[in-house]
């Protein structure tokens, strides 16, 4: 199907549909190349993202962490991870927290996954985007390569360092007229310390989170402005926000089956 000439909606849906079972997939296919429903589709939901930016930038990134972008590359053992994660945060519920999990061990949606969920929250170029928790900053690259204005927040300092590094290479890999025209800054330290009101899209791996740990993101997501979109894992308790709205994204490069994330707008 990708030697079809189709529209650009049509084959991201196409993109989107993979891992769901074929007779599915046939019927998205039909749904989306059919001319009435690509007419809607123009007129009702607005592209954001072409699918040209999409494969540069998937290109470049997996250059920029050595063709690794798909791979979560451990840079730290459980017990370091669990005294710096203890040294750098006051967070209420963290000593349970760690208890139950590897603290080397993170959530990392895959690259292609997460430029589906951009296309789904409808994310535009110069937008303020955070990834709290952003482990090895690809998310955080990837969103810069696609135009956002992005900051990653991360606490363990060898993910941050590693993603600093990946960032280097990335432009010293790219000639000046190439490279994006928004900010990116990657923050060593917990996200609670940081101020993210001012993002138009927080995306958060909030998995293993426990409840106090979402409530306190909640607090500071409070402040963010009108038409915010807020990404987790299972949905944040904020006032304000509507219900968390179901999506599923996939990249069938690495997923044997979709992701499940949660979307609230303000």
């Amino acid at each position: 199907w990708e030697s079809i000439r189709v529209s650009k909606l049509a084959l991201f849906e196409c993109k989107c549909s993979q891992g769901l079972p074929w007779v599915t997939r046939y019927v998205v296919w039909v749904m989306a190349v059919s001319a009435p429903c690509r007419l809607l589709a123009t007129m009702t939901v607005k592209m954001v993202i072409c699918l040209e930016d999409v494969s540069a930038a998937l290109e470049r990134l997996d250059e920029a962490y050595g063709g690794r972008s798909l791979i979560t590359d451990l840079v730290i053992s459980n017990e370091d991870a669990r005294t710096q994660m203890l040294q750098k945060t006051n967070l209420r519920g963290l000593n349970g927290l760690i208890g139950l999990m590897n603290p080397a061990h993170y959530g990392e949606i895959a690259p292609l996954a997460f430029c589906q969920l951009l296309h789904e929250v409808q994310a535009e170029a110069g937008e303020m985007f955070y990834d709290l928790g952003s482990g090895n900053g690809k998310l955080v690259a990837l969103a810069w390569l696609l135009g956002l204005d992005v900051t990653g927040v991360e606490i363990i300092r060898e993910r941050h360092e590693t993603a600093m590094v990946a960032l280097e290479t990335l432009r010293k890999g790219m000639e000046d007229d190439d490279l994006p025209s928004a900010p990116i800054r990657f923050i060593c330290g917990s996200f609670l310390d940081v101020d993210f009101s001012d993002a138009d899209i927080v995306y958060t791996w909030d998995l293993l989170f426990d409840q106090e740990m979402k409530e306190d993101i909640a607090v500071i997501a409070q402040k963010l402005k009108p038409g915010s979109r807020v990404i987790s894992s299972r949905g944040l308790p904020i006032p304000g926000f509507s219900e968390p709205k179901r999506f599923y994204c996939h990249d069938f490069r690495k997923e044997t089956a979709p992701h499940e994330f949660a979307i609230q707008k303000k």
